[in-house]
């Protein structure tokens, strides 16, 4: 299965403040020429960002029009199936440019929902004084590597700063859900088996002069793994054609 990278869901979601309401919107632009600002009298409880990601729009499951389905009462795989969440996000500061206006820290609290944010945040940054660039928070892992964010629909940004301060821009991005499944042959259809000479394979693993050597770690085990590959293929085949039918056949010592 090939792993999914995040999405940018910058354009889907919803931005608010506790200050600089009429700046906020400048945080979504793709332009870090624009920025948020606080004032000089803003203190520590109007310092942060919020961001919301709309639920999704409710299936039309034979339910009355306009009824929202309550995400608490769907099933174990249902409320988690295709919904986006916030994986991170990424902030822009450029402490060259915006001498007078730095950050002292940035911290990150994460929810299902407003009411739901935790108490303490699940991510904490504090930048160089000298810095420009993007800042990404992340969720921390809990009980058994498991993400702590998996269901967050609604991330708190809060700054500490020792007076007015900026930041220039903002990205969100979504966690990714699933996999991308690799496609299952049909029964009956004929699947093409990798042509590789075990001489190849020999040659990348022990080098030109035939002697195996530390140096040649990387490529004897990126062929020992081709190997495995191979025969696991070759053991597949054969399941499926049935014990009497001959296999495919290799070519041992072919020379192109």
């Amino acid at each position: 299965a090939l792993p999914i990278s995040p999405v940018d869901i910058t354009a889907e979601v919803e931005i608010s403040a506790g200050c600089g309401e009429d700046r906020i919107r400048n945080l979504l632009e793709n332009n870090t020429e624009s920025y948020w600002e606080t004032g000089q009298k803003d203190g520590a409880d109007k310092r942060w960002i919020q961001i919301d990601l709309p639920a999704p729009a409710a299936k039309d499951d034979g339910a009355g029009a306009g009824e929202a389905k309550n995400e608490d009462d769907a099933g174990p795989n249902e409320a988690e199936e295709d919904v986006r969440t916030i994986s991170e996000v990424a902030i822009y500061v450029n402490f060259v440019q915006d001498k007078k206006y730095p950050v002292s820290s940035v911290s990150m609290r994460a929810g299902r929902s407003a009411d739901l944010l935790p108490a303490v945040p699940i991510d904490v940054v504090a930048p160089p004084a000298k810095f420009a660039g993007w800042i990404t928070l992340r969720p921390k892992s809990g009980p058994g590597g498991a993400p702590s964010l998996a269901k967050a629909r609604c991330v708190r940004l809060e700054f500490t700063a020792p007076g007015k301060m900026r930041v220039r821009g903002v990205r969100v991005y979504a966690s990714p859900k699933t996999t991308a499944p690799v496609p299952k042959p049909a029964a009956g259809e004929r699947v093409e088996m990798p042509r590789v000479l075990l001489s190849e394979l020999a040659a990348a693993a022990l080098g030109e002069d035939g002697c195996a050597s530390p140096d040649n770690a990387p490529a004897r085990n990126a062929a020992l793994l081709m190997f495995r590959q191979l025969a696991r293929q070759v053991f597949s085949q054969l399941v499926r054609r049935g014990a009497d039918a001959p296999p495919p056949p290799l070519d041992l010592d072919r020379q192109t």
